[in-house]
């Protein structure tokens, strides 16, 4: 085969470096390839920020054909798999040891561990103390309503027994006038006189 064509349609965003390469030595002379402007310029604005308005040129579009022809993914094998497995088991061994550090360090200090039982449970009873005071604040209010309304009640009771003793005590010194004259009735108590 003297030439070769690789058509791109859709761009090179499908295409690796692996697939180019093997693509590419089809041929004993010569090689072309063709690649969609089009679907170039997309990528690059589907890869640039919304708010992105700058013009996107010739280089832009070759500029993302070379970033995605020379990508070389790699693929993953069994002995890679149990590499990354034996490091994820190795971080989650590191993330207890620190998790479980501060409690250890309270335990060797003589104090209790924090466990999150008891945070929560911490948390639970400030918000019960927070109610019952502010139940007792309520209670307290409406108590010192009464004892203002209690402390007028006993003014205004003292005030009303006075007027009264004031309207009856002329009937009082005319009743104990009569008794006197009547000569059987012996008064007891000085402060009506």
């Amino acid at each position: 085969m003297d030439e070769h064509i690789y058509v791109l349609p859709a761009g090179t965003k499908a295409v690796t470096g692996f697939s180019a390469y093997s693509s590419g030595t089809r041929h004993e002379r010569q090689s072309f390839m063709l690649i969609s402007e089009g679907a170039e310029r997309a990528e690059v604005s589907q890869r640039r920020p919304l708010n992105d308005t700058r013009l996107i040129t010739e280089e832009d579009a070759w500029a993302n054909a070379a970033r995605n022809l020379s990508r070389q993914p790699t693929k993953a094998i069994t002995v890679d798999f149990l590499q990354r497995a034996a490091g994820v088991t190795r971080g989650a061994a590191r993330s207890i040891q620190r998790g479980l550090h501060p409690s250890e360090m309270r335990e060797h200090e003589g104090k209790p561990p924090m466990a999150l039982q008891q945070i929560f449970q911490h948390s639970r009873d400030e918000a019960v103390v927070k109610e019952v005071a502010e139940q007792v604040d309520q209670a307290l209010s409406r108590q010192n309503v009464v004892i203002a309304r209690m402390a007028e009640i006993g003014a205004r009771v003292k005030e009303a027994v006075e007027r009264g003793m004031e309207q009856i005590k002329p009937a009082l010194l005319l009743a104990m006038q009569r008794t006197r004259e009547i000569g059987s009735v012996h008064c007891w108590d000085s402060d009506i006189r």
